[in-house]
């Protein structure tokens, strides 16, 4: 998470997860909530680590470079964290910004069958979805290239690139649901704050 307090892209899945019955929001929606309003109150959460995100963050950088490679595509990475121009709670640090109207979201699957199934048609593609059109949201831009890279294949299929364009529809649909769990959030601090 690029900055604590905020809600963003890579936990967007987690806001729209649904309930059940009559409630808007399911429990990972609302255990994020609560996550967010412990970074609002100051309280610093234990990190987590696991083989797989370290797998995948050591490998982001080759990733891109291979990406370049093999699209001639200039990357640069943002510095810090982008914000939201009018949603202010929203913000995040996307894997890179390809030229004026694209962006590239790498994954480095620590199972290889995923990697192995994004090769022929991008099959993680609707498991980050939300992350994607989010970033896509934040910056404005047009299109993502979904990267999926390992090392442990040939080379020749080290790396899976497919285009995803941006969709409006469910950046509506974002929008108006980050709204609403914002505003959960908000309440759950406000109670804090006056206890």
């Amino acid at each position: 998470m690029p900055n604590n307090g905020y809600v963003t892209p890579s936990q967007f899945g987690k806001v729209m997860s649904n309930g059940r019955g009559k409630d808007t929001f399911g429990k990972t929606a609302m255990t994020y909530a609560d996550e967010i309003v412990l970074d609002l109150i100051g309280v610093k959460r234990e990190e987590i680590t696991a083989p797989a995100l370290e797998w995948g963050i050591n490998l982001e950088t080759v990733a891109r470079e291979r990406y370049e490679s093999e699209t001639f595509n200039s990357v640069s990475v943002p510095e810090s964290a982008l914000f939201h121009q009018s949603v202010e709670y929203v913000c995040g640090k996307p894997d890179g910004l390809v030229g004026s109207k694209g962006i590239i979201e790498i994954k480095c699957p620590y199972n290889s069958l995923n990697h192995l199934n994004n090769i022929t048609d991008g099959a993680q593609i609707d498991d980050y979805n939300y992350q994607i059109q989010g970033y896509l949201w934040i910056t404005g831009r047009e299109w993502c290239d979904f990267v999926s890279f390992d090392p442990r294949f040939p080379t020749e299929m080290q790396i899976a690139i497919h285009r995803v364009e941006r969709d409006q529809e469910v950046i509506d649909q974002l929008e108006a649901r980050i709204k609403d769990f914002w505003d959960i959030v908000q309440t759950k601090y406000q109670s804090i704050l006056k206890r």
